[in-house]
């Protein structure tokens, strides 16, 4: 590998492989032959510079339609010929990456994109018969599936679900959700977060006849649960793990038997009544909770783990080493609540219901989805390198805002811990400049330096978020302050042209920065974009500029 002073008026070199069939196809932007275990790989197929752009959520991009567009000649193949004979390209594998010019070996190559070869366009009446076009898409993007599904395909109640049990057709057809975390709120209250449905009952003499509702598409970590009525009658049940059949596979559920005489009302003599779960096991030294972690010990609960979870199960391909470097800042956001639309994907509900609310973004890397921490909310992260700019790295653009005016935001309501019966939050914290004395306890309502400074330049902006997936104090009000310290001042950036040596600098990445034109003196900048122009990289970095967090010198 070349030394960082080797680089030095070295442009990039991009090399693109195609695995048609059983023969590799190796395209480059400049012929080179490449050294790998012995053998030499000739990349002599030409390759225009690709339009390659990775960027994080923040400036727009969809991440789940990542596509890198090429157009071809594959020297002495006659793409119709092949396509007719069943030999087709859709779906061959491809991956895109580069090295530096003088670089000779196949291993020091930076990979870019990896995927599948998608909608390829051929038999063009002005081009000759190698010529092809088509879209390198991320197998991430093709692979995501609804989650609650993938979890278990017998998440719908019916008649065949529970051999024991005589089915009551009442509850035919409802979702058996999946519950994670666990229905404690502040201070150990209880929560009646999770909903009970009636399947039937069985007799177990001497006893009598023991009523089952089914609560989860899952074994869960608790072992006895807490039933509720619409009469606010309550009573201590056990849980039980079931196992159905589907053909040859079998699938897990929990259901809750109640045993006569537990005070409840009766759901064999009355059809109307509405039941709700709280899994709060009573004896102290017990584990409770909902699906278990599949990362580590106890229950899925911790933002980072939940994060992997709910992309993998969706069978989505992920960048594992990025996860599991955050995933202890991550887990400090603990996740709870109970999801039942069997429509959405692990990235959709990510994208809808947590991933807003934590300190990290997200792109669509070599490896899969991938998280990056945002550096205006996790104080602590390493910079990558120290950067003078210069004629290697010079602005292209003027300080601009990545937001807009409408997301600005100096005072916050976070209502959390959602209870399934009376479809209401439990409550709500406020952060602001000051405490309007409106919530029931003075530990709700937080003072912020961020929301007076910004008040004071911008006005009162307020909004109102609901978080459906929290019950935990301490996340819901850390949330609150997060979300403040991210909008209540405008998030701006600059645009910078480097040379290739800089190709190495990935996208979530922070450096350390100076530009003396603008005042900026070994600040800390986030890469939020990064392009191959044709000429030079582009980089578009985030930085900061409020006069609480810059402790300028002038």
């Amino acid at each position: 590998m070349l030394s960082r002073s080797d680089y030095i008026n070295k442009k990039p070199v991009f090399l693109l492989e195609v695995v048609w069939g059983s023969i590799i196809y190796r395209f480059a932007t400049e012929p080179v032959y490449l050294e790998e275990a012995g053998q030499i790989l000739p990349f002599i197929m030409y390759l225009d510079n690709p339009q390659y752009t990775e960027k994080t959520e923040l400036l727009g991009v969809d991440i789940e339609d990542k596509s890198i567009p090429f157009a071809l000649f594959f020297d002495g193949v006659n793409i119709s010929y092949e396509e007719i004979r069943g030999n087709t390209i859709e779906g061959s594998t491809a991956e895109l990456s580069y090295l530096l010019q003088g670089e000779q070996f196949y291993k020091d190559r930076t990979v870019l994109a990896q995927g599948i070869v998608s909608q390829p366009i051929y038999g063009h009446p002005n081009r000759p018969p190698e010529y092809v076009e088509f879209s390198l898409e991320s197998r991430s993007v093709v692979a995501g599936l609804p989650l609650l599904a993938s979890i278990n395909q017998r998440y719908v109640l019916d008649e065949d679900v529970d051999e024991d049990a005589t089915f009551d057709d009442r509850s035919e057809g409802k979702k058996l959700p999946v519950i994670i975390g666990t229905s404690i709120w502040y201070n150990n209250k209880e929560l009646y977060n999770i909903p009970a449905y009636y399947g039937g009952s069985q007799n177990i003499p001497p006893i009598g006849f023991y009523n089952y509702f089914y609560i989860a598409s899952h074994h869960i970590m608790s072992k006895t649960a807490k039933i509720q009525d619409d009469d606010n009658n309550i009573a201590t049940v056990s849980c039980v793990a079931g196992v159905t059949n589907l053909d040859t596979e079998k699938y897990q559920y929990t259901k809750v038997s109640v045993p006569p005489g537990s005070g409840i009302i009766n759901p064999t003599t009355d059809v109307n009544t509405e039941y709700w779960v709280c899994l709060h096991d009573t004896l102290p030294t017990s584990d409770y909770g909902g699906i278990l972690n599949p990362y580590g010990d106890g229950i899925l609960e911790g933002a980072g783990d939940v994060c992997m979870w709910a992309l993998t199960t969706s069978g989505i391909q992920i960048d594992f080493n990025a996860w599991y470097n955050v995933r202890g800042i991550l887990n400090e956001y603990k996740i709870a609540g109970v999801l039942q639309d069997d429509e959405v994907t692990g990235l959709e509900w990510l994208q809808r219901e947590i991933l807003p609310f934590l300190p990290v973004e997200v792109v669509l890397g070599r490896d899969g989805i991938s998280p990056r921490l945002n550096m205006l909310i996790v104080d602590n992260i390493d910079s990558t390198d120290t950067i003078t700019a210069g004629d290697m790295f010079y602005r292209a653009g003027a300080i601009t805002p990545i937001t807009e005016p409408q997301d600005l935001c100096n005072t916050v309501q976070v209502r959390f811990g959602w209870i399934g019966r009376g479809q209401r939050y439990k409550s709500t914290i406020h952060v602001g400049a000051d405490r309007p004395n409106k919530m029931k306890s003075i530990n709700n309502e937080i003072m912020s330096q961020y929301s007076q400074v910004s008040i004071s330049k911008y006005g009162k902006r307020e909004k109102i978020i609901n978080l459906n997936f929290v019950m935990d104090y301490y996340t819901a009000s850390r949330i609150a302050t997060d979300y403040i310290r991210l909008y209540s001042m405008p998030r701006l950036s600059i645009t910078y042209n480097a040379h290739g040596v800089f190709g190495w600098l990935k996208v979530g990445d922070v450096i350390m920065l100076t530009d003396l034109d603008i005042y900026i003196e070994e600040q800390k900048a986030q890469i939020l974009s990064k392009k191959w122009t044709g000429t030079n990289w582009e980089f578009v970095l985030e930085i900061e500029v409020n006069y609480i967090n810059n402790d300028k010198q002038y």
